[in-house]
């Protein structure tokens, strides 16, 4: 940084600027409507954990770019760093794994505070109001979680495919990964317990699918009828019983990320409303053209709460646990209700 000290919106730009190169390459490549994350069918393993994550780091930044940009009153710049993140997403959503899909979701718990930011401020004019809602709408969280199971069972497949070959590229990937001592378990299983695992594991990820009713809009839960499971489950069908677990703690995330983006879209349309009527409405149902189940619980066909409160409004979700607990912000993803924050 040079010696002279400019405003802290200043400040923080110009420390930015020397990363310019970089963003210009990540801006360039995000840009292109056909750029996704690319997926070796063969060899799902060998990018399951790799290079996705690097797009958490690149979201926490804009944030920061924006609160910049909007203290700066470049409104348009703060709308461009929003517009961005939602580029993020349709990468990740392209040949989704789950891990894709969870970076997806950290991305928007991220970045949402650049719309909330300007909403807050009422800084949004009509159109730009239209254009973010539009990208928020472009991703479906339920139907890309059906698609994303889909994807993780196949990849799935093809992994204990080469665990059971004994491929030697696949064991140096699991030992780096900790997963050594597992791997000379995987080398003696009969071939009926691979079968009984494969098969085991296709009805938990149909279980997972057929959870999703797109038709009505909501999930159902996984766990409400899991019968009780035997220890002799992990023996037989270990790697089943693994994903079952990851299955039944990623879904609270996606009635989460499909909520959030309700919320969101929501928040929009309230604040053309604002700009229309010069108060926000008393009822969410008095907003014009509501898409179906915009205004819907994603665990139930119940609506959204919504209440005006003075010059702003409380808008939430009852949340996981399908108790209203009048707006109070979740502790976690399993607890308290998930509030889109007031402006």
């Amino acid at each position: 940084m040079p010696g002279k000290v400019g405003t802290p919106a200043q400040d923080v730009l110009q420390a930015l600027n020397q990363f310019d190169p970089e963003w210009d390459e990540v801006d360039a490549a995000l840009s292109n409507p056909n750029a996704y994350w690319p997926l070796n069918y063969e060899r799902p393993f060998d990018n399951s954990f790799r290079g996705v994550t690097s797009m958490i780091p690149i979201a926490k930044v804009l944030p920061l770019k924006a609160a910049a940009h909007f203290d700066m009153n470049q409104n348009d710049l703060s709308e461009k760093d929003y517009l961005l993140s939602l580029q993020i997403d349709r990468s990740l959503a392209s040949k989704c794994t789950l891990v894709n899909y969870l970076v997806l979701n950290g991305v928007r718990a991220i970045d949402d505070g650049i719309l909330w930011e300007g909403l807050h401020r009422h800084i949004w004019n009509d159109s730009q109001l239209h254009e973010m809602e539009s990208g928020v709408a472009e991703t479906d969280m339920l139907a890309l979680a059906a698609k994303t199971f889909r994807i993780e069972r196949a990849c799935s497949f093809q992994t204990m495919k080469m665990m059971q070959s004994k491929d030697s590229k696949l064991y140096e990937d699991l030992n780096e990964e900790n997963f050594s001592e597992a791997w000379y378990f995987f080398q003696i299983r009969p071939i009926g317990w691979w079968d009984q695992d494969r098969y085991s594991y296709s009805l938990v990820a149909q279980n997972a699918i057929d959870a999703i009713h797109l038709d009505k809009g909501i999930l159902t839960k996984l766990s409400d009828d899991e019968p009780p499971r035997s220890q002799a489950l992990w023996v037989y069908t270990p790697i089943t019983q693994t994903i079952r677990s990851i299955f039944e703690n990623t879904e609270p995330k996606i009635a989460q990320a499909e909520t959030n983006r309700r919320l969101a879209r929501l928040a929009c349309r309230l604040e053309e409303y604002r700009i229309a009527q010069g108060q926000y409405p008393e009822k969410l149902e008095e907003l014009p053209d509501l898409p179906a189940h915009l205004n819907q619980e994603v665990l139930s066909e119940e609506p959204l709460r919504y209440e005006r409160k003075g010059d702003g409004y409380l808008l939430y979700s009852v949340g996981w646990n399908q108790k209203d607990d009048g707006g109070v912000v979740a502790k976690d993803d399993k607890e308290g209700d998930w509030v889109w924050p007031s402006p």
